[in-house]
This record gives C-alpha cells, structure tokens and sequence, in this order.
C-alpha cells in the first residue's frame, strides 16, 4: 500500500530488448506508460545481483529516500514490472536498486538514476519523451581532449511540453566508466585514458541513446 491506495502488480517474463542492454557499470531504467492507468518499469540485468527492489510512487515534491518500496524481484532473470492502478494523467517517478546477498542481508550494489514519467503517457499540458536522437553514436578522442554531446528529445505527444526544467532535467548524462571518459551534466565528454565506454542520454523517463566512446 502506498497511503491508503493499493496497488496490483504484474511481473513479467524476462525480455531481451536492445534498449536495455547488459550493462556491468550502470543500471539504466527506462519507465512507460501502458494503457491509461499503468506503468512498465524495465531495467538491464547487473551481474552478480540476487535480486531488484522496485520504487515507484506519485511526484510530491519529496526527496527519493522518502519514497517506499513497491515490488522486490528476487534472482536474477526478471527484468520488468508493471504498476498498475494508477490515476489517469498523473507524474509519478521511479527507480531500481540491485541487491545481493551478503551474510544474509542485502547489499546494495547498484542504484539508478531517479526518473520520472506521466501514467497515460500524458496530461492536459506535458507528454512523456518517445525517444532520444544524438548528432553521434560514436566518438574517437585522444586524452585529454572534449566532446560536446548534441541531444534532442523526441515527444510522445507533438503539441504537448515535456515535463518543466523545475520537476527534471530535460536531459541526463551518464558513463559506463569514469575511468576512460567522464561526462558533464550539459553533456561535454572528456577523454581520461585509453580504452572505451559508452554515454548514456537519458531523458527524464528512461529513453536513452548511447554514445560509444573510444580513447586512443
């Protein structure tokens, strides 16, 4: 229960969807709406997990540690679950935590980025983002040397705004290994040693574009 509303939950089957690739350094989600009244929230699998513990609940201004837990997926092989019940047109946020076990109890190994979407898959004024399209998917540096990231964020709803700068930011950053590249919150990569990586781009409910990057 969360307050005194209730919710059902379907799990679904493990899938293997491109959008949401294995990944050993990040756990990336991406949340959708389906139907008028729920949410499929999906995420990649992290190794060496035991299990996911799912938070979603309605946007109210709090801080993500306030936010309760929803569903726990034990093991390793369920990768997607659907909060249903929801009110029509309305912004919720959510994200995942990958746990394993540890002289019994859970240890966090992973946490994702905190991501917001609206049930519908919109409201009277803002849509959610279908998709994200970048001006490379693969960027060759030298260290010590700079990229800027160019993103655009593609509407579910044409006519509508996405969600305000003051609820999420329109675009997020994130790479898979800080070592070799890190990336700025305005998305400027910058080459730290050889090897390669990937940048994540999310907009603010999970759709993401990836940006392969090799330092020579």
């Amino acid at each position: 229960k969360t307050g005194t509303r209730t919710y059902t939950c379907t799990v679904c089957k493990a899938t293997k969807k491109k959008s949401i690739p294995k990944l050993k350094d990040i756990l990336a989600v991406t949340v959708k709406a389906k139907g008028e009244k729920n949410l499929v929230i999906s995420w990649n699998k992290v190794d060496g997990a035991d299990g996911y513990d799912v938070f979603c609940n309605r946007c109210d201004g709090k801080s993500r540690d306030s936010m309760k837990k929803v569903k726990t997926i034990k093991g390793n092989k369920t990768f997607t679950w659907t909060m249903k019940g929801l009110k029509k047109h309305k912004a919720y946020k959510a994200y995942v935590k990958a746990w394993k076990k540890k002289d019994g109890k859970k240890v966090v190994i992973k946490t994702s980025l905190l991501f917001h979407a609206y049930s519908s898959g919109y409201t009277k004024k803002y849509t959610n983002p279908k998709s994200v399209k970048v001006n490379k998917v693969a960027v060759s540096l030298t260290k010590g040397k700079t990229f800027k990231i160019k993103a655009k964020v593609t509407k579910l709803k044409k006519k509508k705004k996405l969600a305000p700068k003051s609820h999420v930011a329109k675009l997020r950053y994130q790479s898979t290994d800080k070592k070799v590249a890190t990336v700025s919150s305005s998305g400027k990569i910058t080459a730290k040693a050889k090897g390669t990586c990937k940048i994540y781009v999310y907009a603010s409910n999970g759709v993401c574009k990836q940006v392969k990057v090799t330092v020579k």
